[in-house]
Formats: C-alpha cells, sequence, structure tokens
C-alpha cells in the first residue's frame, strides 16, 4: 500500500502545543490539510506479512519526511 503524506497547516494557532484548550479568538483561522502524492516502496514484501527489509523502510521513510518539509518549506515562502 502507498504512503500518502498528509500537511496539516493552521492547527497550532487553534491550538497551541500544551494547551488544553482551544484558543478563541483563532477559532475563525483556516485549518488546511494537503494530501501529497502517494509513495511507495522501491520493493514489494514477497509475502503477504512479511516485512521490509530496513533500508527499503528507511528510504520510505526518508522520501515522507521530505516530502513534507518540502510542502511546509513552500507554505513558508508564499506572500
Amino acid at each position: 500500500m502507498p504512503v500518502v503524506p498528509v500537511v496539516i497547516e493552521g492547527a497550532d494557532r487553534v491550538l497551541g502545543k500544551g494547551h488544553a484548550f482551544a484558543n478563541v479568538h483563532a477559532l475563525v483561522s483556516t485549518i488546511q490539510i494537503r494530501f501529497l502524492p502517494p509513495l511507495r516502496a522501491l520493493q514489494k514484501p514477497a509475502a503477504i506479512g512479511d516485512e521490509l527489509p530496513t533500508e527499503v523502510v528507511t528510504d520510505l521513510t526518508d522520501r515522507t519526511r521530505a516530502a513534507i518539509v518540502g510542502c511546509y518549506e513552500a507554505i513558508r515562502v508564499r506572500p
């Protein structure tokens, strides 16, 4: 199954880190959820239930993180 990276933008303005309650004044803020293109592992398991080699999982993890970081960087530079 592919991994679909998801970026959630703006949630920190409504419910900041360490806060138990939403910021009432920020409830008019927009929260955007972006679904990035799906990523697939470069290798499939030999059989259902088999685990992928560590290097395959590490590669998929690295590509997923890079896609998410790239999206956040694009968000930060927009006017």
